[in-house]
């Protein structure tokens, strides 16, 4: 699960035709590795003043699996995923990222003695007026790195300094190819939006009135919704998706038990316009209809767009079962356990403490680090030993909350509509 940007339609055509000279030298992302221990300082240097967001992903030979990256504290939100010797980074801030000597610094990284990175696949970087910027060079300084000389950014031409970097200072941008920039071709249709192509390998996009940037491709690789490009060369080419602008959910949907005026029905909309739920009819809801384990499950595996086939140790989930494949896939990957060896209960309803302890083990499993947390309810001393870390967790995070009262009720049963209200909360804080 990776996180995606969501960027205004109408941000102003001045700031996509920002000047390109404060990029001259290129950027960079800088590894400063201690000499001994497995621990690095990881820094961005190279790009605008204004930065309050970064996706930076790293790739190497070797298997990530143990690398980490922890974000410095002042960062609003960070963590890290990997998948096929890419180790992508994510970095929020509420306000720009401060520079000294010209460096950001994001946080640290946990590498292993035996990996090192070959280059950067990706920079994306989001500034305060939330317009994004896609970097086709980048080059990368690693100074623990087995890698030397030059070696490709699967993106057009980065380079990966393999030397020494003392001081923090980045010697990698001298490495960076000189005289490769150029004016991008551009493909495809402009009807809904306008691209701007110049000379120093720059693009700037803008959507016209009503349409928003959907995806853009540099040589048919998705950079993402971006309205910026930069270090392009002649060679490469350029294709924008536009599409009309997504209107926000108004909470009316088609079931007859979802009145538009109650507090759950913009989240039910939001859930079954994403195909995470589906109704129990086609014109009823049953938003106050008890969760099951076996729904909650098959929640968390549509919501993770996996694919997965096999058996679990269950005698009540058989293969061929609606959740079968779910909770085949939740015990393979440690989400759930049953309520015994042999059994999963699937049908059993699912409480609101069980639920937190499903759902923050999920959010670990795809990568988002949630802030430990003691959960800070009136009735927090009935809460199970087992499930109080996740449900402080949860409230930390403003996914989960009390009744009035201030109550948690962790033995009561959790509803669809709570479901669905968490789970819009969920995408909406973290850009899923």
């Amino acid at each position: 699960m990776k996180k995606t940007y969501t960027l205004w339609a109408g941000a102003l055509v001045a700031s996509l035709l920002m000047s390109t000279t404060a990029f001259a030298a290129g950027p960079s992302v800088i590894i400063q590795r201690d000499n001994d221990s497995n621990n690095a300082r990881l820094y961005l240097t190279g790009v605008s003043d204004d930065i309050t967001s970064a996706e930076i992903s790293l790739t190497s030979k070797q298997n990530l699996e143990n690398t980490n990256f922890l974000g410095y504290e002042n960062l609003a939100y960070s963590h890290h995923t990997e998948k096929d010797g890419t180790l992508t980074i994510y970095a929020d801030a509420l306000s720009a990222m401060e520079k000294q000597n010209d460096q950001i610094y994001l946080g640290n990284l946990t590498i292993p003695n035996d990996v090192s990175f070959t280059g950067v696949s990706k920079l994306i970087t989001l500034n305060s007026k939330d317009a994004a910027t896609a970097y086709a060079q980048v080059s990368l300084s690693d100074d623990g790195s087995n890698n030397s000389g030059n070696g490709d950014n699967g993106n057009g031409g980065g380079s990966n300094s393999g030397g020494s970097n003392s001081g923090g200072s980045s010697s990698s941008n001298n490495n960076r190819p000189t005289g490769t920039t150029g004016r991008p071709a551009i493909k495809g249709d402009q009807t809904n939006g306008m691209i701007i192509a110049n000379n120093d390998g720059s693009v700037s996009i803008q959507p016209h009135d009503g349409y928003e940037v959907r995806d853009v491709l540099v040589n048919g690789v998705s950079q993402g919704a971006v309205h910026q490009l930069l270090h392009l060369k002649s060679t490469d080419v350029v294709e924008v998706v536009f599409a009309p602008v997504q209107q926000p959910s108004t909470g009316s949907t088609n079931f007859s038990d979802v009145p538009a005026n109650q507090w759950y029905a913009p989240a039910v909309s939001y859930v079954t316009q994403r195909g995470l739920f589906s109704g129990v009819s086609e014109t009823q809801f049953a938003p106050h209809q008890s969760m099951t384990r076996g729904m909650l499950v098959s929640v968390l595996y549509r919501f993770n767009g996996t694919s997965h086939t096999g058996t679990s140790p269950f005698a009540d989930v058989s293969s061929g079962a609606w959740y079968g494949n779910a909770v085949s896939w939740a015990y393979t990957n440690n989400l759930v356990s049953g309520v015994s060896d042999t059994s999963f209960a699937p049908n059993t309803p699912i409480t609101r403490e069980q639920a937190a302890v499903m759902l923050a083990r999920y959010l670990k499993f795809s990568g988002i680090a949630l802030e430990n947390g003691t959960p800070d309810f009136q009735d927090t001393a009935s809460i199970s030993g087992y499930a109080k870390e996740s449900v402080g967790a949860m409230q930390k995070a403003g996914l989960l909350s009390g009744d009035n009262a201030g109550n948690f009720h962790p033995d009561a049963q959790i509803t669809r509509a709570e479901i669905a209200s968490i789970f819009m909360r969920l995408c909406q804080k973290y850009g899923i």
